[in-house]
């Protein structure tokens, strides 16, 4: 059974209710085309902005040098017998690089000692001369004291008639002997003293002819003369190599110098120690670090510029002694913010970064947003630009999907 509702309410109560449920369908079903129209957050990355370092630079291109270059020569002629190395190993001091054969060296060094042995011998026959000689000296010195007593005892006794002429002859004659004999003791001393002399001379003389001959017999085994990087090897087995040939190079790359060519008008700010920064020719990305110890007391007249020399660590060995590279001399470092280039959109001249802010609607969960905000940028720092004013330490800006973003826009991390 149907009632109708007009049958039981007044007509304007019933307008009300029928109102009433409008307005309540109304709010329970969303605006289709308000929920379409909502903008959707854009994923980015972004990052706080920290305080940095902005450095004042030139760039530069130079050469590398190896601090020391040393050519290997034999230091005899001989038949290389082996060869100990490979270009390219590195050696340290002392280490042998090659061998020679000991043919013509050896006899030598046989020879020279032979004769080092007789000369020995002669000096040792010279000493022992010489040792009889102070005692025969010494005996005929007591000789010639005696007889020279006799003789004036004798001088005495013949003027007082004590004895006859015959005794003072005997007691003169012997006198005479025994200074002829002291003479001729005397004059071996001196001569076996000389042949003394001739010895030590001759024994010096063959000795400095063993050292030769040995050192030549040493040299058949050559050294590398400092610690280093082989460079090529000229020669192979078998070669016959003179004194003062050059066999190879070892090349002490430990350490390299870089030579710069710097503006004259740079002058009143080079100094040693500067710091001096290589660069990857690639990315431009620092390889190496190093500073200034040198900058010349002369200026190129022509050129208007500077020698300068900077010197690098080099202990993993990838620069190279020749090598032509790009540097950047460091003239000061100061305070201030850096920012990726990857963040700066430009307009123009003017440049352009996304500051992320939040919506205003007072709450924690406030949507986040980017606002534009024009920024003054300084030199290009690497792949980062310095900036001079427009943002401050501890903003955070947008750094991908610059081109997709616009003032206000919402933004969400970007996973």
């Amino acid at each position: 059974m149907i009632t109708r509702l007009s049958e039981h309410f007044p007509k304007h109560l019933l307008s009300t209710v029928l109102l009433s449920v409008s307005i309540v369908g109304g709010c329970s079903q969303p605006d289709s085309s308000q929920q379409a129209s909502a903008p959707t957050a854009i994923p980015v990355q972004w990052q706080k902005i920290e305080p940095g370092r902005v450095q004042e630079m030139s760039e530069f291109v130079g050469t590398l040098q190896a601090a020391e270059i040393v050519e290997v020569r034999p230091e005899v002629q001989g038949q290389i017998q082996d060869i100990l190395v490979q270009p390219g190993d590195r050696v340290g001091r002392g280490t042998p690089i090659m061998t020679l054969r000991p043919d013509q060296t050896m006899p030598q060094l046989q020879g020279a000692t032979a004769t080092l042995q007789s000369a020995r011998a002669s000096r040792e026959t010279a000493v022992r001369q010489r040792k009889v000689a102070l005692a025969q000296v010494a005996t005929a010195e007591s000789d010639v004291a005696l007889a020279q007593t006799n003789y004036e005892r004798a001088t005495y006794l013949v003027g007082q008639g004590a004895i006859g002429a015959y005794q003072f002859d005997q007691a003169e004659n012997n006198l005479e002997a025994a200074r002829n004999r002291l003479t001729t003791a005397r004059e071996q001393l001196r001569v076996a003293e000389v042949q003394i002399a001739q010895s030590d001379s001759r024994v010096k003389e063959t000795q400095a002819q063993v050292d030769a001959a040995r050192v030549s017999v040493n040299f058949r085994q050559i050294l590398s003369p400092l610690s280093g990087i082989v460079g090529d090897i000229a020669v192979k087995a078998g070669d016959v190599v003179t004194t003062g040939q050059t066999i190879t190079t070892i090349t002490q790359n430990a350490a390299l110098d870089l030579r710069l060519s710097v503006p004259a008008n740079r002058l009143p700010d080079l100094r040693a120690g500067l710091p001096v920064e290589l660069l990857d020719p690639n990315n431009k990305q620092k390889i190496a670090t190093g500073t200034i110890n040198f900058v010349s007391p002369n200026v190129n007249t022509q050129a208007q510029s500077v020698l300068v020399k900077a010197r690098f660590s080099n202990q993993d060995g990838q620069l190279r002694n020749g090598q032509f590279v790009r540097a950047r001399v460091i003239w000061a470092q100061n305070p201030g913010i850096l920012i990726p280039m990857t963040a700066v959109t430009r307009t123009g001249a003017q440049g352009f970064v996304y500051v992320i802010t939040t919506s205003e609607d007072g709450t924690e969960s406030a949507q986040p947003i980017v606002e534009q905000r024009p920024v003054k940028l300084g030199t290009l720092q690497g792949d980062q630009y310095e900036v001079l004013n427009g943002i401050e330490a501890g903003e955070q800006i947008a750094t991908s999907n610059i081109l997709r973003l616009r003032n206000g826009a919402p933004v969400q991390p970007q996973s």
